[in-house]
C-alpha cells in the first residue's frame, strides 16, 4: 500500500485483507507471556490501526475465506460473496492441533496459543522442583527457534529462583540434535550441555500420560515428567484442504526463491 500509494490514491489499484478475526496477535509475545515477561493484552492490536488507511480490512463472516479457486483468481468467504484477485497473497497460517497426539491436551501446557499461554504461566510459577520436560512433537512449527528460546528462558528462570539445582530439565526433538540447521545446532548443544541439560533426540512423541505423568515416542522410550511443556503439531489452514492446494497437513508448495505458489504466478505464500 505503501509502495502503490499514488496508484491507489487515483483508483488505479486495490488492497483488500480478507481476515476472520478483526485482531492482530503478535504471536512471538505468547512465549513471553509464558515465562511472565509480557502481558497478555499487549500481545494483540486492532488490525485495523495496523493497518496502511489505504488498505481495506474486511474481517468477520465477509472475511473468513472457505474456498480458493486459483483457477477462477477469486476467493469464496463464508458469507458467500467471491472476490476477484489479479494477485494473491496467502498468509493463512499454521494452526496447533492439541488433540492429535492421544493425552497430548490433557498433559502438555504449551505456548502456542494466548490461552495456552496463560495457563503455562501458572504451572510455571507454581513448580518448585521435578524434572520439567520441552518436547518438540512434530516438524515443521511455527517458529522454529522458539523451542530453543523457552528452553533457556526456563534455565534462567530457575537460576534466579534459586531453584535449578531442583529442576531437571529435559529436551525433547523429533529428529537428531537440537535444531535442524547445522551450525545453529552444533552452537547449542554446546550451550545446553554447558547449561546441564539433557538432550533426547530422536524422540518423536506418540503419546502422553497425563495419569502416570510420562511421555512416550513412536521409537519407544518413555520419559517421566512433573511439567511437560510442548510445542504441539501444526498443519496449515483448512482452506488450503479444501482448496485442493496443499499436501496432507495442508502445507502449501511454494517456490523458496520466489514465494510463488507452484506453478503460478499469480499467488505468493507469505506464511
Amino acid at each position: 500500500a505503501q509502495k502503490l500509494s499514488e496508484e491507489i490514491d487515483r483508483g488505479e489499484v486495490s488492497v483488500t485483507v480478507l481476515d476472520r478475526s478483526e485482531h492482530h496477535y503478535y504471536q512471538p509475545g505468547f512465549l513471553l507471556v509464558s515465562m511472565g515477561v509480557m502481558e497478555p493484552k499487549e500481545t494483540s492490536l486492532p488490525e485495523r490501526e495496523v493497518l496502511d488507511r489505504r488498505v481495506k480490512l474486511i474481517s468477520g463472516d465477509k472475511g473468513t475465506m472457505t474456498k480458493i479457486s486459483v483457477g477462477d483468481r477469486q476467493v469464496t468467504t463464508a458469507d458467500g460473496t467471491n472476490h476477484k484477485y489479479d494477485l494473491l497473497v496467502l498468509a493463512t497460517g499454521s494452526h496447533i492441533q492439541m488433540d492429535e497426539i492421544p493425552g497430548y491436551a490433557q498433559g502438555a501446557e504449551t505456548f502456542f496459543s494466548l490461552e495456552g499461554a496463560k495457563k503455562m504461566q501458572k504451572a510455571v510459577q507454581s513448580f518448585t522442583g521435578g524434572d520439567l520436560v520441552v518436547d518438540v512433537a512434530l516438524l515443521p512449527h511455527k517458529c522454529p527457534v522458539a523451542p530453543l528460546e523457552i528452553t533457556l528462558m526456563l534455565d534462567d528462570f530457575f537460576r534466579k529462583k534459586g531453584l535449578r539445582d531442583k529442576v531437571n530439565i529435559h529436551y525433547c526433538y523429533p529428529i537428531q540434535g537440537v535444531f535442524g540447521i547445522p551450525n545453529v545446532n552444533k552452537m547449542m548443544l554446546g550451550l545446553f550441555e554447558s547449561r546441564g541439560i539433557n538432550v533426547h533426540t530422536q524422540f518423536t512423541l506418540a503419546s502422553v500420560d497425563a495419569s502416570n505423568k510420562k511421555i512416550v515416542s513412536k521409537e519407544g522410550n518413555e520419559l517421566k515428567y512433573d511439567l511437560l511443556v510442548g510445542v504441539p503439531p501444526h498443519k496449515g489452514a483448512q482452506v488450503i484442504a479444501d482448496s485442493g492446494l496443499g499436501d496432507r497437513r495442508n502445507w502449501v508448495p511454494t517456490d523458496k526463491l520466489t514465494l510463488k505458489l507452484k506453478d503460478h504466478d499469480d499467488v505468493y505464500v507469505m506464511g
